[in-house]
Order: C-alpha cells, then sequence, then structure tokens
C-alpha cells in the first residue's frame, strides 16, 4: 500500500474509498501528520546516555515561535550496543519548519541542530556524519562532516 502523504496530490492514484460517499469529501486530505523531515545524526559517543537514563528518546520545548517544530523530540536509534560507529540520533522537523527548510542548506539545519542539542548537552562532540532527507524534494545522501 502507498502511503497517503505521497500521493496526496497525485491525480493518477487511486485509493478504495470505505467511507460513505457524504461523508468523503475532503476527509482524505485530513489524513497524516503533513510533511515531516527526517534528520539522522551519527557521533563518535553516546553523550547523552547518561542524562536520558536508558530511554529511547527525549526532547526539548521550543523557545519561541520561530522554533516550533524543529527537532522537538530526538530518538536514540543507536539500540543497546556501545560499539563505535552506533551512536545514531533521529530527530523530526515537521509543520511550518519544513516550509522554512527550503530556504535553509543542508549544513545550516544540522548546525541549528547541533547548536540545540549543545543547550541540553554542552560538552557533545560534533557530529561525524548526517542525513537529511527532504520529503518535498530530492533526498539526501550521507556524508561526513569535519
Amino acid at each position: 500500500m502507498t502511503p497517503r502523504s505521497t500521493t496526496r496530490n497525485v491525480p493518477s492514484a487511486s485509493h478504495q474509498n470505505l467511507l460513505p460517499p457524504e461523508k468523503n469529501k475532503g476527509q482524505m486530505n485530513l489524513l497524516g501528520a503533513g510533511l515531516t523531515e527526517k534528520l539522522i545524526l551519527e557521533f563518535p559517543t553516546r553523550f547523552w546516555a547518561s542524562r536520558v537514563q536508558g530511554t529511547e528518546y527525549f526532547g526539548r520545548l521550543p523557545t519561541s515561535e520561530e522554533d516550533r517544530g524543529f527537532f522537538s523530540v530526538f530518538y536514540d536509534m543507536s539500540g543497546n550496543s556501545e560499539k563505535e560507529g552506533s551512536c545514531i540520533l533521529m530527530t523530526i522537523i515537521s509543520g511550518e519548519a519544513v516550509d522554512q527548510l527550503k530556504n535553509m542548506t543542508k549544513e545550516a539545519v544540522v548546525a541549528m541542530c547541533v547548536n540545540y542539542l549543545k543547550g541540553l548537552f554542552p560538552d557533545q562532540p560534533c557530529s561525524i556524519a548526517h542525513v537529511l532527507n527532504h520529503a518535498g524534494g530530492p533526498t539526501s545522501s550521507m556524508y561526513t562532516v569535519q
């Protein structure tokens, strides 16, 4: 099955409507969470592990209205492994923040995210690689940040 978010504006996409016709109009456009972008960062160490105490995610509150939608939750994608190369955080950009991404370089997005993380973890190391997807545009590939 194709995700609705990828076919919402595609005229040739067909969907089996399970709603009665009188309730169907406009309902399909209300499904989903809109566009979200994922940013995945790799670090040399799991610097967050001691402060989040075994949970698989942690969050931050926006500091301003313009800050909403940027990096509010970070997911620890490392699993239980402590081995090198498995220190991965993923975060989501959503809502109106996705529109702001269109005017930002990948480097600016990563720098903004790392800056937010430094507010939570002042002694964090620099990220060594990242992936930023663009659901509304071409997918970026992983490359090393030095």
